[in-house]
């Protein structure tokens, strides 16, 4: 309704209407005022909930290259690993001007808050979830921004935590919007207080504020709901209602529209959230589920609320809370933990090496080929490990690999234990973000060898048989020709 329209009080004509149109504005008020309050508290308890492997990119790289988002890694020390294109230049630097530094020297405003995050993932495995940082960044000085994270621990084969993989997603409009919002309830507030005594004034007010509300809800992509636990009815915001699909008409205003519509696999999940927090167990209501939108597609939200109104007994009776669309994030850490399983997991001895030799990743076949931990391995260089490239050539076989492109050869490799086996190496040359690495794929070919050798060894028996033979013989092809005599049949002709 537009301000400008004349007030319904304009139009009353005795004093009996105006007292009743009075009780009636401040009915208004007050459950205007109510829902502003639980809604700032369902917004606040959002901000206290929150979430992140290997040191070596390897065929990640063009998903780190793709992704939409910040990807990064920290070892144990907290000390970058790897860090996408994305998220460095949020960071103002380049992607090697992070390798080895702490995010003490590249980031020191938000240090004190984010190591301690991360040093807590290493000692507990536990992820951090949805935490939120606000903070300048070096490639745009002078302005705050938002930035959601999720840390989660890496594990090696055996369970050890090897470093934090970090995912970081840009919510700087998001939490301006969510700022809007607040701030057009707290005006709202402010009217509504200083308009009391006025009730014409206060009505014009509230008008204004209803429509800076809608204002606002227009802007956020997050959907803004608010259950009526005891009746089952349910608002949701108009556009969350259109992110899904659904013209805000079709959405039948009760809880079991939104219960249709959840995967019916997450919705043991989220009864068992709902009761938990019913029963106070949990501040406050928090379950990533699948919601169908309208053309059938599932979509990953994360849904969170708050009880803001309870009766006598303690029952709740009111909820607010808000939902966000993760699926793009979900979609982005499955494809990273596929990924890295297939190269954790891949049949042949994998290595990534610096033109040094350092060996900078291996998987978990060349750990048991070789017979060290994944830690014990890193720490060492080429020659270390295969005695056919010791550190006087290692240099000059880094560039003939480099000027090739690629190379197969064979070569030994050393166990912890110091047997030596015969090796099939294919070396490729990678370049990235102006870092050199060749990437080894190894195949132990020992049983090959001795199959190999036994042919000879086989072949050598025939051949001496056949030359030293006082019986005459002959090889001969389909049409009688002969390919090959031994001395005997020579000497008969």
């Amino acid at each position: 309704m537009s301000t400008s329209q004349q007030s319904p009080i304009e139009n009353l004509d005795d004093k009996t209407a105006l007292r009743a149109r009075v009780v009636e504005l401040e009915r208004e008020n007050d459950l205007l005022k109510q829902a502003q309050r639980g809604h700032t508290e369902a917004e606040g308890g959002r901000q206290t909930s929150g979430t992140e492997g290997t040191p070596e990119l390897g065929s990640l790289q063009d998903i780190y290259r793709a992704a939409p988002i910040g990807l990064c890694y920290f070892d144990t020390k907290l000390r970058y690993v790897f860090i996408n294109e994305w998220l460095a230049a949020i960071n103002g630097l380049s992607v090697e001007q992070h390798l080895g530094r702490s995010i003490s020297d590249v980031l020191p405003d938000v240090a004190a808050g984010v190591e301690g995050q991360l040093r807590r993932v290493i000692e507990t495995g536990e992820p951090v979830v949805g935490g939120t940082v606000e903070a300048e960044t070096a490639a745009q000085p002078g302005v705050k921004k938002n930035f959601e994270h999720y840390y989660d621990a890496v594990r090696s084969a055996d369970g050890a935590i090897e470093g934090v993989s970090c995912v970081v997603q840009d919510v700087t409009e998001r939490k301006q919007a969510e700022e809007a919002l607040r701030l057009a309830h707290e005006e709202l507030e402010d009217r509504v207080r200083e308009r009391t005594e006025e009730l014409l004034a206060a009505n014009k007010s509230v008008q204004a504020s209803e429509e800076r509300f809608a204002l606002a809800l227009e802007a956020t992509s997050e959907g803004v709901w608010d259950w009526n636990i005891a009746t089952g009815e349910v608002f949701c915001s108009p556009p969350w209602c259109k992110a899904l699909g659904f013209d805000p008409s079709e959405v039948e205003p009760h809880i079991r529209f939104w219960n249709r519509l959840t995967h019916p696999e997450d919705m043991p999940r989220v009864t068992e959230a709902l009761n938990a927090h019913f029963q106070g167990k949990t501040e406050l209501f928090e379950c990533e589920v699948r919601l169908r939108t309208k053309s059938g597609e599932y979509r990953w939200i994360l849904d969170r609320g708050k009880v803001v109104a309870r009766d006598e007994d303690g029952k709740p009776l009111r909820m607010v809370g808000v939902d966000v669309d993760i699926t793009e994030r979900r979609r982005a850490e499955q494809a990273l933990r596929i990924t890295q399983f297939a190269v954790d997991h891949n049949s042949d001895a994998i290595y990534w090496v610096r033109p040094d030799g350092r060996i900078s990743y291996v998987n978990h076949a060349a750990c048991q080929a070789l017979g060290y931990s994944y830690q014990e391995l890193v720490s060492l260089t080429v020659p270390d490990i295969d005695p056919d490239f010791p550190d006087d050539i290692w240099a000059a076989h880094f560039r003939e690999v480099k000027e090739a492109g690629s190379m197969t050869l064979e070569a030994h490799h050393r166990t912890k234990s110091g047997r030596l086996f015969p090796v099939e190496i294919l070396a490729n040359y990678l370049a990235y973000d102006d870092q050199e690495y060749l990437c080894a794929y190894v195949r132990d070919v020992t049983q090959r060898k001795r199959a190999e050798e036994a042919l000879s060894a086989s072949e050598t028996r025939f051949r001496t048989m056949f030359e030293s033979s006082m019986i005459a013989i002959a090889l001969s092809d389909e049409d009688g020709g002969f390919i090959e005599t031994n001395p005997a049949f020579q000497k008969m002709f």
